[in-house]
């Protein structure tokens, strides 16, 4: 094991190896209890700001980072920029204040939709139905596959939530949704119209709250599809739908968009002519890497900009964008 003088020696070295990065955090849920797994937990969310301000790392908005390239001119290293993806309610209630103050932008891709109250995210219906089914065990025909999930224990259903969800990421959304609608007679579970509160979106209202808080607001689709699973004349709509539905509620809206679930199977050439056709600059994947500061890099990077999942401590963020975790 490397010891405190040994990791003390490292973090120049590290630094200096990846003075020419850039690191974008990608963040979704907020919690003010430590027990919430996969949830940002608001002490430590400040911590990790304290942290990062102490340490004079540059922080930046993700319109600001793509400006800089835009204008020839990437700024300098140890570049962090905060992302929030979807624009559930817990950002406006707990994450908005952690990052107003510590003067920290932050850009949150909101799915216009479920704002709109249209539809709760998929991946929560799932846990929810799994979650209240009294059934033992729920049989679903996927694809050629039937899998039968036991959910004896609370930790069968989130092993069996989690599968499912992983299953339904790589399936054409017709028959994803398909299976989504048969889903709560099969779990024998009614399900709510709208998402109950641990799902529940902002409201516009909040958003306008938050954005005098500093926060800034991106498109991230109209109902959050896989864009390559759908066809051509959806990409556009959900592309532009997402951005012209927050130049209706705030007056504009930024010139980068976010690509739902965001691996390198979700979006290609088409989804990145969508994109340019319409008037954007750039695009936010979920494939983890730093991103390069040299100019030259900037043509092949702009669609696919990369991002890392924040790490929920703040010892672990340092490690994350110092590149301590990849020394």
């Amino acid at each position: 094991m490397v010891g405190a003088a040994g990791r003390a020696a490292a973090f120049p070295l590290t630094r200096a190896l990846l003075s020419a990065r850039i690191t974008i955090l990608m963040l979704h849920r907020f919690t003010d209890s430590r027990a919430r797994l996969g949830f940002h937990d608001v002490h430590e969310l400040r911590e990790t700001l304290e942290l990062l301000r102490r340490r004079r790392f540059n922080i930046l908005s993700v319109t600001d980072l793509v400006r800089s390239f835009e204008a020839g001119g990437p700024p300098k290293g140890h570049t962090v920029v905060f992302t929030v993806d979807d624009g559930y309610a817990d950002f406006a209630a707990l994450g908005a204040k952690v990052f107003a103050d510590y003067d920290c932008p932050v850009t949150v891709f909101v799915a216009s939709g479920f704002i709109d109250g249209e539809y709760w995210f998929w991946w929560d219906r799932v846990e929810f139905l799994f979650r209240e089914t009294r059934r033992t065990t729920v049989e679903v025909r996927l694809g050629g596959a039937s899998p039968t999930y036991v959910l004896r224990t609370p930790a069968q259903r989130a092993l069996a939530t989690q599968d499912l969800v992983q299953r339904l990421k790589l399936v054409h959304e017709s028959e994803k949704e398909a299976l989504l609608a048969a889903l709560p007679a099969q779990s024998e579970v009614e399900l709510p119209r709208t998402a109950p509160g641990e799902y529940a979106p902002m409201t516009w209202d909040d958003i306008r709250a938050c954005r005098t808080r500093g926060a800034s607001f991106g498109p991230h689709t109209v109902h959050h599809p896989i864009l390559s699973q759908v066809s051509d004349d959806q990409v556009v709509t959900e592309v532009v739908g997402s951005r012209d539905r927050l130049i209706d509620e705030l007056g504009q809206a930024g010139p980068v968009f976010c690509f739902p679930n965001g691996d390198g199977s979700s979006f290609g050439a088409r989804e990145s002519r969508v994109l340019a056709e319409n008037g954007f600059q750039a695009a936010l994947s979920a494939l983890p890497d730093y991103v390069p500061l040299a100019p030259r890099d900037w043509p092949s990077l702009r669609w696919a900009l990369p991002r890392f999942s924040c790490p929920i401590t703040p010892g672990r963020v340092l490690a994350l964008v110092t590149g301590l975790q990849r020394y």
